[in-house]
């Protein structure tokens, strides 16, 4: 193989690393906002029940199962992404 080639593939596979590397910190950051999120959710929720606004406990739950359901879908695709570069690599 020639030189050229031999480093080309040596920077592919560290632009692959590099990048499955930002797709797992990706993944961290992305799941710190939706447990903020679904936290807040929660204690919006307790806090409607104990005060008896049904209303807006209906809200906060459906906030927090929407928050819930994308947090899965985020993590899903994550790790697709996840893998695309680990077959790369």
């Amino acid at each position: 193989m020639p030189i050229d080639e031999v480093e080309s593939k040596k920077l592919a596979l560290s632009y692959a690393a590099d990048n499955r590397k930002a797709e797992i910190a990706l993944l961290w950051a992305r799941s710190l906002y939706f447990l903020g999120f679904i936290s807040v959710a929660l204690v919006s929720y307790n806090t409607a029940l104990q005060s008896g606004r049904r209303t807006f406990a209906l809200l906060a739950a459906c906030f927090g199962f929407i928050c819930s359901l994308c947090w899965t879908l985020a993590n899903r695709s994550s790790k697709y992404w996840e893998e695309v570069w680990e077959k790369k690599v």
